[in-house]
């Protein structure tokens, strides 16, 4: 028998095999869900076993996310009780001296109707009731409490109370307040606020840091189960959430909403300021790298090379620059790239395919002895040793001095080819 009745899956000879373009039993439908990494033409078969397999494995991830998706609904709904002042009286051991009277006036006072009967083994008073509501007695004993010693202060000004119901009634009175923006949970570490104690166990958890919820699909970790629930979706790429300006689809309602934040918000109404130079930013993290390169602090160093990089996200792409793996190939002309943008930027602008927005470049790195201008700044490093005569890559073989880096590779692969050279000098860029 050939591959045509090779089942697709445990790769055995068998018979019968079922088709994935069977409408009937939405094979293709489920391998896509549960192995979104591989492509499933309908041309594929697979075995009645591991059909049966499919659908026990698809069964079980609806299954999880449905009760996941119950549980988030309980989170939300889940009341503040817990959070209030708790007081605990045991009426039923109430004792009080049987001898004195109780006031008539009392008695007719009281909304219940209420009977008491005197047990002469340990002289308690025991109560019944008619009603729900009843006139408590006083006791000698004293009353067992339990009350809960957090203070919740007010968001608005200094007030402080140990009752979440008396803050959202001191704001709504004092401060005119919706209840839904009043926030009485502030967490200790930092000065954001939140509306429930949920809210505010899962921000903790950032400030922990631990990574326990591990994605199946690319082994990354997060700190709780809605971030990994939000990363999934990624893989799953379906891109269901769409701008309704440009209607350029993202995966995630949060992808979603950074792209309106940069793209098509009024940069004088991001919230972040740069206090050295008054650079607004969209998001914080923006703002931080921004920060880093007025203090020149590059936390982020290549395992490669030991260069460093103010930001994480650049050391990745410096990374990609030391493997000569192309991944990305043209399919007009073939030419291949390390990067997949670089590639889609080829096309728009050389084939004139695809809806990439081609960057216009500046020559914004000018000289300063001879006003030449360049595009990057390496490349008006390398001008300013024409002006000083400095050289200072020097080839480790026969100390000859180069301004440039990819000048010394080349001489070193053109004249000391057979020698190994172990290490290379790399200035400061001004």
């Amino acid at each position: 028998m050939g591959d045509s009745l090779r089942c697709r899956i445990c790769l055995l000879e068998r018979e019968p095999l079922i088709s994935l373009e069977d409408e009937g039993n939405k094979l293709k439908f489920k391998l896509e869900i549960i192995i979104p990494e591989l492509e499933w033409q309908e041309t594929f078969r697979v075995c009645d076993a591991c059909s049966k397999e499919l659908d026990v494995a698809f069964n079980f991830r609806t299954k999880c996310l449905q009760s996941y998706e119950k549980i988030l609904a309980s989170v939300d709904d889940e009341s503040e009780k817990d959070d209030e002042v708790i007081k605990e009286e045991c009426d039923s051991n109430d004792n009080t001296d049987p001898s004195s009277p109780i006031p008539e006036s009392d008695r007719e006072n009281d909304e219940a109707d209420i009977n008491y009967k005197i047990k002469n083994d340990d002289k308690q008073i025991v109560k019944t009731s008619k009603r729900s509501k009843q006139k408590k007695i006083s006791i000698e004993t004293p009353k067992r409490t339990r009350i809960r010693t957090t203070l919740y202060t007010c968001q608005e000004c200094e007030f402080t109370c140990n009752n979440t119901t008396k803050l959202i009634k001191h704001c709504e009175e004092t401060h005119n307040m919706s209840k839904k923006l009043i926030k009485p949970y502030s967490c200790p570490k930092c000065e954001k606020r939140f509306k429930t104690s949920t809210n505010l166990k899962q921000h903790l958890k950032y400030h922990k840091g631990t990574r326990s919820e591990i994605c199946t699909y690319c082994g990354k970790g997060f700190i709780t189960k809605p971030d990994l629930f939000v990363h999934e979706k990624i893989h799953f790429n379906k891109k269901t959430y769409s701008c309704e300006i440009c209607h350029k689809s993202f995966n995630t309602h949060k992808n979603l909403g950074t792209h309106k934040l940069i793209v098509h918000t009024d940069p004088s109404l991001w919230n972040y300021v740069c206090n050295f130079c008054n650079k607004r930013f969209p998001q914080k993290s923006n703002m931080t790298a921004h920060v880093r390169r007025h203090k020149g602090e590059k936390l982020f160093e290549c395992h490669l090379c030991q260069k460093k990089f103010y930001e994480n996200g650049t050391l990745k792409k410096h990374i990609v620059t030391h493997s000569n793996v192309r991944n990305n190939r043209c399919s007009e002309c073939g030419k291949e790239y390390r990067e997949r943008r670089v590639m889609e930027i080829h096309m728009a602008k050389v084939h004139g395919i695809g809806d990439v927005v081609i960057p216009i470049r500046t020559k914004k790195f000018v000289c300063h002895i001879c006003s030449k201008a360049y595009y990057d700044r390496n490349k008006l490093t390398r001008h300013l040793y024409t002006h000083t005569g400095e050289k200072p890559f020097r080839c480790e073989v026969c100390d000859k001095g180069f301004i440039d880096k990819s000048y010394l590779a080349n001489h070193v692969k053109n004249t000391h080819m057979n020698k190994s050279v172990t290490s290379v000098s790399i200035p400061v860029q001004v």
